[in-house]
């Protein structure tokens, strides 16, 4: 068996295309910031680090590398 340790608490359910319910999917976590309940998906949330909700993301993007700031420019104007 596999284990492995997360960056972050989230929110996993087990994955129903695996038999024996030995797999899991990683759905969501809670912002680092306004604690709001986000998924993973790049539509919903931003982790650099930790994982932030687009709102807190983009009011704290002063404080990402400057690398990582046109990431999550890059990742808002795709949706």
């Amino acid at each position: 068996m596999t284990t492995f340790s997360l960056l972050e608490d989230a929110y996993i359910m087990r994955d129903p295309f695996v038999d024996g319910g030995s797999g899991g999917i990683i759905i969501g976590a809670d912002c680092c910031v306004c604690k709001a309940g986000v998924c993973v998906s790049p539509e919903c949330s931003f982790f650099y680090a930790k994982r932030y909700c687009k709102d807190c993301a983009i009011k704290n993007s002063d404080h990402f590398p400057e690398e990582i700031r046109k990431e999550l420019l890059r990742s808002l104007k795709g949706h």
